[in-house]
């Protein structure tokens, strides 16, 4: 049964890639970022977290590595760059002109205040 889930996620994943990929050619986008999850399994002291039984199935379950390599052959081969950068702050900070709003809150979408279009911003 795991490994008819494992290959069902596979699945999903590549599908997902290939529609990120294609959206990314047809909007003209060079350059793909994504947040570096490394060691999003462990607490502050290195240690495994424990979110409880179901919490850990989900936690330490999670295929993200897998995602971001799928990902990450699909652009390449469209000539897409795909990057990392770390996820501290970025619910605050806004993906096109790099400015920080600490009035943000993760449950609000972040709007620009120069309300800058992503076709008219350097790559």
């Amino acid at each position: 049964m795991y490994h008819k889930l494992s290959e069902r996620r596979t699945q999903f994943f590549h599908s997902l890639a290939k529609h990120i990929v294609e959206r990314c050619v047809e909007e003209e986008v060079r350059r793909i970022t994504v947040g570096k999850l490394a060691g999003v399994r462990e607490d502050e002291n290195g240690e495994s977290k424990n979110w409880g039984r179901n919490g850990n199935l989900d936690l330490h379950g999670w295929a993200f590595d897998r995602f971001t390599t799928i990902l990450t052959y699909k652009a390449t081969v469209e000539g897409i760059e795909v990057g990392e950068v770390s996820e501290r702050d970025t619910s605050k900070t806004c993906c096109v002109c790099g400015r920080e709003d600490d009035n943000q809150r993760v449950s609000e979408v972040y709007t620009c205040v120069k309300r800058v279009t992503r076709r008219s911003t350097p790559m």
